[in-house]
């Protein structure tokens, strides 16, 4: 596994028009913000024209999904492509990622703090120009000491490895990228995200649990009931889980709808209030109510 290539396992077939080959100036790759900065500018006129060809195909333009890594060159190619967007496509929702991977423990102090640099001084701009800004991490820190990595009970994986930890941030994201993916939603992309930015805050934080803990004979009330007083999802931003929640998206996936509900005999005494839910939806809102009763869902 280590021997493979992103394109090794990529599995979508892209445009010709969708990859942009890039060089750093010195040639020796992207390690600083002020060298993204560089390519940015070098690139600019054919990132342009890409971006007016795919938007002029488009019937009805949404927005645009960022993803970018923080920790290196591309956070300055990230934060200049979204102060682009943000000026050339007014009105138009821009939900910006920014990746990080797991600090190994034998990582040099000088590359900490290179890493660490590159992540503030993207942070602002990515902020202030997107629609929101959403970092992703298997760690729980983006200082220079190493934080924890995120423990999933059901899930074996090594946090230090990149397919590991980029696999976890990928299906985590495509989860919670859903709502506006999908035909039958009726959110868009800046409907999205002016429901999670309470307030003027545009940074967010994301949680996922992979998998999801439902034993074989369980239905959906059955899962969540031992996590009453804490959820079942751990966070995939580099952040502790938060205490105090002011809105949130929760998009559930992969159980047959015929086990979203208790399915206990009728006269059978139920186990609490969340088995007496009809749909679902119900079961996710009554259950959420009570763990965040402040929070706007």
């Amino acid at each position: 596994m280590s021997s493979w290539l992103w394109s090794d396992v990529l599995q979508t077939k892209l445009h010709p028009k969708s990859l942009c080959l890039v060089s750093s100036p010195g040639g020796d790759g992207l390690e600083s913000f002020s060298q993204g900065e560089a390519v940015f500018k070098a690139q600019l006129e054919e990132l342009e024209d890409r971006l007016h060809f795919f938007s002029e195909e488009c019937d009805y333009l949404q927005g645009f999904q960022l993803l970018c890594d923080l920790h290196n060159g591309f956070s300055g190619v990230g934060a200049r492509t979204a102060e682009l967007l943000h000026d050339e496509y007014p009105g138009r929702g821009i939900l910006s990622f920014g990746t990080c991977p797991a600090p190994s423990g034998d990582r040099d102090p000088c590359t900490a703090v290179y890493q660490l640099v590159n992540c503030v001084l993207a942070l602002g701009p990515l902020c202030s120009q997107s629609s929101f800004f959403c970092p992703l991490s298997v760690s729980s820190s983006l200082g220079r000491r190493p934080g924890a990595s995120a423990a999933f009970p059901q899930l074996l994986y090594n946090a230090a490895l990149p397919y590991h930890s980029s696999a976890v941030l990928a299906l985590a994201l495509n989860t919670l990228t859903a709502p506006y993916r999908m035909s039958s939603s009726g959110f868009s992309m800046l409907h999205f995200a002016e429901a999670l930015t309470f307030g003027g805050r545009k940074m967010l934080a994301a949680t996922c649990s992979v998998p999801f803990p439902l034993a074989p004979a369980w239905s959906l009330p059955d899962a969540l009931l031992p996590h009453m007083t804490s959820a079942p999802w751990r966070s995939v931003s580099p952040c502790q889980h938060p205490s105090t929640v002011f809105s949130q998206s929760v998009v559930l996936r992969g159980i047959p709808e015929t086990r979203q509900t208790s399915s206990l005999p009728a006269g059978t005494r139920l186990p609490s209030s969340l088995h007496a839910c009809e749909s679902g939806s119900q079961v996710l809102q009554h259950y959420l109510s009570s763990l965040y009763s402040r929070a706007l869902r």
